[in-house]
């Protein structure tokens, strides 16, 4: 069973376990989510710690490279930027 398998299943189960889990009324269980709930607030801001810096880099990176297009007259823009979208692919004789 390849990876990409075998983590569908893992999140059709954890999603499926958590519905049964949240309708639950047995006692029992809100026990069970009230120990669990800190460690899924937990993982879930681990998760945002290192998301939200890489959509900020993402982020300034394109602005600077909409600023590299910008300055690039007509005819050099294509070069400026490069084949890719990326501006480490700019002409170095350009000075830029």
């Amino acid at each position: 069973m390849s990876l990409t398998t075998r983590v569908l299943i893992g999140l059709v189960a954890g999603f499926g376990l958590g519905l049964a889990l949240a309708g639950s009324t047995s006692p029992a269980v809100a026990t069970l989510l009230a120990v669990v709930a800190p460690v899924g607030t937990i993982f879930i801001n681990l998760i945002r710690m290192t998301v939200i810096p890489l959509v900020a880099v993402d982020a300034d990176r394109e602005r600077r490279i909409a600023g590299l297009v910008r300055r690039a007259g007509p005819r050099r823009r294509a070069r400026a930027v490069g084949r890719r979208g990326d501006a480490r692919h700019h002409d170095r004789r350009d000075g830029a």
